[in-house]
C-alpha cells in the first residue's frame, strides 16, 4: 500500500493537463477502493504491548487506524481533490498567464532567502526584523521604486526606531518584578552581578 501511495503522488507531480487530472484523480478512487480494508483497520490498544504504542497514541486512547501515515495522507489528497484545490494551476489558468504547479520556485526564491537572513540577524527586535525584510525584498525587486521614496515613507527608520523603544519598555515592564529569583521572562543582556538566578555564577559546578 505504502508503495502504491507514493507511486501516486510521484505521478501528481507530472500532470500537466486537465485530461491527465481526470485520469489521476481516477487512480486516486481505484486507491481507495482496493486499499479500503488496509486503510480502516484499527488496532487496539489492549491488545498491543505498550513498547509498541506511538508515543502519540499512548493518551486517552482504546484504539487508532493501523495504518494511520497512510490513510492521513489518503485522506489529505481525497479532501484535496474534492475541493478542488489539487489542479487549480490548471483550471484557474488564462491565455495570458500559466499557474505553476508547485510553490517551489516561492519557497526556495523567495521564502528560503527570508528565513535565512532572519536566522543571520536574529538578534534584531520584531520592527526591525520587518524592515530588513522589506529592504530585501526591495532589492530583489525586478523594477523598485526610488530608494529615496521607500526610505521617505518609513520616515527614514524614526517609526520603526520608535516601535522598537515601546517594545523594549513592554519587555523591561513585563519583566520586572519578580521578587522570587527567577531569570527574566524576556531580557537581552546578561547580567554581569552576582544573584540567584540564571546569571552568571559563582562557585564551583558539581
Amino acid at each position: 500500500m505504502g508503495k502504491a501511495l507514493r507511486r501516486l503522488s510521484l505521478e501528481l507531480l507530472a500532470v500537466e493537463n486537465l485530461e491527465q487530472a481526470a485520469q489521476w484523480t481516477v487512480k486516486l478512487h481505484k486507491f481507495g477502493h482496493t486499499f479500503h480494508h488496509l486503510l480502516n483497520e484499527k488496532t487496539y490498544i489492549k491488545d498491543t504491548p505498550y513498547e509498541q504504542i506511538p508515543t502519540s497514541k499512548r493518551r486517552n486512547k482504546r484504539w487508532w487506524y493501523t495504518h494511520y501515515i497512510h490513510r492521513g495522507a489518503y485522506t489529505q489528497l481525497q479532501n484535496l481533490a474534492k475541493d478542488k484545490h489539487l489542479f487549480t494551476f490548471l483550471t484557474e489558468k488564462t491565455d495570458a498567464t500559466k499557474l505553476k504547479s508547485t510553490t517551489n520556485s516561492l519557497e526556495g526564491g523567495i521564502n528560503s532567502p527570508i528565513k535565512k537572513l532572519m536566522y543571520d540577524h536574529r538578534g534584531l527586535r520584531d520592527e526591525h526584523q520587518r524592515i530588513a525584510c522589506d529592504w530585501w525584498l526591495y532589492l530583489h525587486t525586478q523594477l523598485p521604486d526610488d530608494p529615496v521614496e521607500f526610505a521617505t515613507q518609513q520616515k527614514w527608520g524614526k517609526d520603526a526606531l520608535a516601535k522598537a523603544t515601546i517594545l523594549a519598555n513592554q519587555e523591561k515592564q513585563a519583566t520586572n518584578g519578580h521578587d522570587d529569583s527567577r531569570p527574566a521572562t524576556l531580557d537581552n543582556a546578561i547580567d554581569a552581578a552576582y544573584n540567584r538566578n540564571m546569571g552568571i555564577r559563582k562557585g564551583t559546578m558539581r
